[in-house]
């Protein structure tokens, strides 16, 4: 390309993948860095995809000499496609991004510094992890209160499912790249080879990789037994050759993936493996002992019977449904209570609100509802309807999934299809919020509150 080595002090490496609905978005958070931009090497490594994002790419190129476009011919994988992008990388460190992802402004900046005052200690810095777009909110593991070293040996419960949100060093980075073709679509056995060069690693308060959720492999999670078969055994087989042991990270991260696969990416989803799935958990269960297990699943028995008996290969299954049946009957009897002790305390603020004078409707006049919909006919929602009668906010119709069997003086419409025209939609099944939220923003582009923040800030 025409450059020195390091001409760069960070390379980007972004996997486009064929959407260019995000490209854009990602190259302006790169080229808005506070790092200057001539520090910066962007590396848009895409497949010939068939859609604009190839255009697109040789038209940033067009636009900055920091842009370089480069294309992997045929259906390359993430691994194929991380090794063409590094193999021209010019940088002092280097960074891969999916490219549906972001980075906070001054990420790059933050981390290139603290890699230069600890460049003796560390080869990586991993910055802290937030969700958008379906989901929002902070990685539960990934979420730094400060800037930090961590060791490994010490600190293995973070699990590293990919090589997202982390920076490199770039000589570090090809001397554990693989030259195999490997089924290592984000990067995790590459990432571990890194880490346990030092067996320590920088953690970034400040800098921020957001993950868009959903989008394409998220997590590194394996999608076959098979497929963590061999993710773990060139894990542990690393782990080996560097500090000449199956280290508690790598049994720890077994544990994380194998649970996965045993219980199903959604809740309620797993419906059990098959019997050469179970060998293959078992394959490399064998090499976790007994105590990463039982931590990873702390109070959670079902899991650990079920890792445990993959393990040690006896079968449970009977055990296993009663204990699931009890478990529902426990957890549907927790969630009723849970539901009926938020409408409690509910009803009790809203009451003492009322007996000082305090109302609903100054919320509903600031943003200007004045047809709204209720969802929910239970106690709150009737004391709601009751609360507007004859005011200016008019009840237009109610939601719940009782319809046919409801009688009300206003229309009840089912949670399901197509629902009329209001200003907003008001919750009063509380407890379940988060869920309906997620169920209406399909059907309705109007916004959908909680009864709960209404009634805190009732004036």
């Amino acid at each position: 390309m025409g450059q020195n080595a390091e001409a760069y002090l960070i390379s980007v490496v972004i996997l486009v993948s064929g959407r260019a609905e995000y490209l854009h978005s990602i190259m302006k958070c790169v080229l808005n860095q506070t790092l200057p931009l001539g520090q910066i090497q962007m590396i848009l490594v895409h497949g010939g995809s068939a859609d604009d994002s190839r255009k697109a790419c040789e038209e940033y190129a067009g636009k900055y000499r920091e842009i370089f476009p480069m294309e992997v011919p045929g259906n390359p994988g993430a691994d194929e496609m991380r090794k063409t992008g590094l193999s021209a990388a010019l940088g002092k460190y280097v960074t891969f991004m999916d490219d549906a992802d972001l980075w906070s402004l001054d990420a790059f900046r933050l981390a290139a510094a603290y890699l230069e005052r600890h460049e003796k200690e560390i080869e990586a810095v991993r910055a802290s992890t937030e969700f958008f777009g379906e989901k929002t909110g902070k990685h539960p593991s990934w979420s730094h209160g400060e800037d930090c070293i961590a060791d490994m040996h010490t600190e293995y419960r973070r699990t590293v499912a990919g090589c997202a949100g982390f920076i490199i060093k770039t000589e570090a980075a090809r001397l554990c790249l693989s030259e195999e073709n490997e089924e290592d679509r984000e990067g995790t056995v590459f990432i571990h080879r890194v880490l346990f060069g030092k067996m320590r690693y920088g953690r970034l308060s400040g800098a921020v990789y957001y993950e868009r959720i959903p989008g394409a492999g998220r997590g590194g999670m394996p999608e076959t037994p098979e497929q963590y078969v061999r993710i773990m055994d060139e894990i542990r087989k690393a782990a080996e050759r560097k500090q000449g042991k199956n280290l508690p990270a790598v049994q720890y991260l077994a544990v994380y993936m194998a649970a996965w696969l045993l219980t199903g990416r959604e809740p309620g989803s797993g419906e059990g493996l098959t019997e050469a799935g179970e060998k293959c958990l078992n394959s490399v269960l064998r090499n976790v002992e007994d105590q990463y297990i039982s931590e990873y699943c702390g109070g959670d028995e079902v899991l650990k019977t079920q890792l445990m008996a993959v393990k040690h290969q006896f079968d449970c299954r009977a055990v296993m449904q009663n204990l699931k049946r009890e478990t529902m009957s426990l957890t549907s009897g927790n969630v009723r209570f849970a539901r009926i002790r938020s409408n409690f305390d509910i009803l009790k603020i809203w009451f003492a609100q009322k007996q000082q004078g305090r109302s609903l409707l100054p919320y509903f006049r600031f943003f200007s509802w004045s047809r709204i919909a209720v969802y929910g006919m239970s106690d709150l929602g009737r004391f709601l309807c009751e609360e507007l009668k004859g005011t200016d906010v008019a009840v237009q119709y109610v939601i719940d999934r009782r319809a046919d069997d409801l009688e009300a003086e206003i229309p009840v419409y089912p949670p399901e299809g197509k629902l009329p025209a209001v200003d907003v939609i008001v919750v009063t099944a509380v407890h379940f919020y988060e869920e309906i939220w997620g169920r209406l923003r399909e059907l309705t582009d109007c916004p959908v509150i909680s009864l709960e923040d209404m009634v805190h800030a009732m004036e």
